[in-house]
């Protein structure tokens, strides 16, 4: 599961830390190069640990990785933004007919529900189902 997900469905579970973490890291997300784990603390006002754990708790190795991962998710999802605007964009032509347009809309929607299906956290869902 990508980070930015892991970190908005635990989003919920954060100690006060951890959120203005997360918070930064979202705000942040394009400047990430150039941001250190001892950077980040001391503009929070947090320890250095706080940071580490925080990667940690999302399965990562380490604050160098969960910031190498974030920062080719933001390429990744700048990138297919791109690419799904231009293709919204030329997908349509004047010399559609209605059957050719309503079928590219179809087809549009339908990608749209694959890729929030793709966003699901199953396994948390499912605890959840069970909890109730």
């Amino acid at each position: 599961m990508l980070y930015l997900t892991k970190i908005r469905n635990a989003e919920s579970e954060f100690t006060e830390n951890e959120q203005k973490i997360a918070d930064f890291l979202r705000a942040n997300v394009s400047e990430l190069k150039s941001v250190s784990s001892r950077k980040m603390a001391k503009q929070l006002g947090i320890s250095q640990s706080s940071i580490v754990k925080f990667a940690q708790k999302l399965g990562a190795q380490g604050f160098t990785e969960l910031r190498m991962a974030l920062i080719g998710e933001y390429s990744a999802s700048r990138e297919k933004t791109n690419a799904t605007a231009l293709h919204l964009h030329s997908s349509i032509t004047s010399d559609d007919s209605l059957e050719v347009i309503a079928r590219k809309l179809n087809r549009e929607k339908e990608l749209a529900l694959e890729q929030t299906c793709a966003l699901f956290d199953y396994a948390r869902l499912q605890k959840i189902i069970e909890v109730i």
